[in-house]
């Protein structure tokens, strides 16, 4: 139906009434094609984002922009980083004795300006929302620079990543997907095909 598309990857039916979903893309537009398991029949197919749940899925990872959104989004993340570490310094107390100014800094004061009052109210929130904010940012930046992250946590836990297997192969045409499906399901008869990625 579309020859000239690149195929990002087959979702395989979940079960009998399921279609297969075959993804692709086609210049800068990405879609999603339904294929009748049974007859190989088209069904149709529609962008990924010409529906809500797909505009705001890449309006969260590429702000619409492809891959330029994709790194604008990993350097915002970064930023946001810095603005959340910035803040926690500026958050702990300063001068000595800060083990008696700490409780002060973790709930607000009654009676006081409204200037004060969101004041602490920024300090109080700020706090406690810390952990949850830094987590989103980090494992966001870490979709967009994953392999700089990857390093980093292995730098940090001192561990190594398991290395991949090198596999020999054969020289010649590449066989077609579907003998390369078979042989993997002949390898596993239990298992149950999920998705093929063509890259």
């Amino acid at each position: 139906a579309h020859p000239g598309a690149k195929i990002d990857r087959v979702v395989m039916p979940s079960d009998s009434l399921a279609v297969c979903e075959v993804r692709f893309k086609s210049g800068t537009e990405r879609f999603k094609a339904s294929v009748d398991p049974y007859s190989a029949k088209y069904l149709g197919e529609r962008g990924v984002r010409g529906y809500f749940m797909g505009l705001v899925l890449y309006l969260h990872m590429e702000l619409l922009l492809s891959e330029r959104g994709e790194m604008l989004n990993g350097y915002a993340s970064l930023l946001f980083v810095l603005l959340l570490l910035s803040g926690l310094w500026l958050w702990f107390p300063a001068r000595r004795g800060f083990l008696r100014a700490l409780p002060s800094r973790l709930k607000t004061t009654r009676g006081v300006t409204f200037k004060r009052r969101v004041h602490d109210l920024h300090n109080v929130f700020g706090f406690y929302s810390l952990p949850l904010l830094l987590l989103i940012v980090l494992t966001g930046s870490a979709f967009v620079f994953h392999e700089a992250v990857e390093k980093a946590v292995f730098a940090l836990t001192r561990t190594t990543k398991i290395p991949e297997r090198e596999f020999t192969l054969s020289k010649g045409q590449p066989m077609p997907a579907q003998s390369l499906l078979d042989a993997a399901q002949k390898a596993v008869p239990e298992g149950r095909l999920d998705r093929f990625y063509p890259d």
